[in-house]
Formats: structure tokens, C-alpha cells, sequence
């Protein structure tokens, strides 16, 4: 086994209270789970997004929102592992703003990148609705 296969934590990220939280998990089961760990905070299932994942400031709603699109979208920051994990460059390219979102989970235009444009406002409005509750 290479030294660079991670260790056995992971980055779980609750999307509502928009914090991220070090859990270990088993080395066997690398598949991201969803409500695997409550959050301690308000009890909303946390997002396993990997170890690879760097999380922005809670007052980043555009960039929480981004996160939360992505990670619905099925986009993690899980390693990938070639036949040698010591050549491995990262989990891919991300987009780095919220407005690239769409055009990054569907490269061609039409209607299908409108529905993700669409899903990107909603996200964007979730987010703002959990700042304006607390």
C-alpha cells in the first residue's frame, strides 16, 4: 500500500449550518454517504465530501452555494486512484465561481444548462433563507 492513499478521515460537511467536520471512516468504504454523521450542531445529515475537500468561510453564501451544488450534482473531492497513486494531480477540475456552476455540469448549451442555471439560483436562495432564519 503507497503511503499516499489518505488516511482515515474525511471531510463531512453540513450544508445547512454551512461547517465541516473531521469524521474517520473505514479504509473498506470510500463510497461518499450521505447522513453517515448528524452535524452536533443542528442534527442535518452531514455530506461526506473527502479528504480532498477545503471548505470556504461560513459568510461565503455564493461559495456554500457552489458546494452545495456540486455535492448534489455528485461532484466530490474524493482521491482518484490510477494504477499508481503516486502520479495522482488532485479530484479534477472545479469550478471556481458560482456562475461557472452550469456551464461546468453541462458543457453544451441548451436546455439542460438552463435547468442547471436554474438549480444554481435556487441553491444561492437556500442559502441566503438559512442566513435570514438564524
Amino acid at each position: 500500500m503507497c503511503f499516499m492513499a489518505g488516511s482515515s478521515n474525511r471531510h463531512y460537511a453540513c450544508l445547512t449550518c454551512r461547517k465541516v467536520f473531521r469524521r474517520r471512516q473505514d479504509m473498506e468504504s470510500r463510497a461518499p454517504r450521505k447522513g453517515e454523521h448528524p452535524c452536533p450542531d443542528c442534527g442535518a445529515p452531514m455530506m461526506n465530501l473527502g479528504p480532498y475537500f477545503k471548505a470556504p468561510k461560513r459568510t461565503d453564501l455564493k461559495q456554500w452555494a457552489k458546494v452545495s451544488l456540486l455535492a448534489e450534482s455528485g461532484y466530490f473531492y474524493h482521491p482518484y486512484h490510477p494504477p499508481s497513486c503516486c502520479t495522482w494531480d488532485g479530484p479534477g477540475a472545479r469550478p471556481r465561481r458560482l456562475r461557472e456552476v452550469p456551464e461546468f455540469l453541462v458543457p453544451e448549451p441548451g436546455p439542460l444548462r438552463e435547468l442547471a442555471a436554474y438549480r444554481m439560483r435556487r441553491a444561492m436562495r437556500r442559502c441566503k433563507d438559512r442566513v435570514a432564519r438564524k
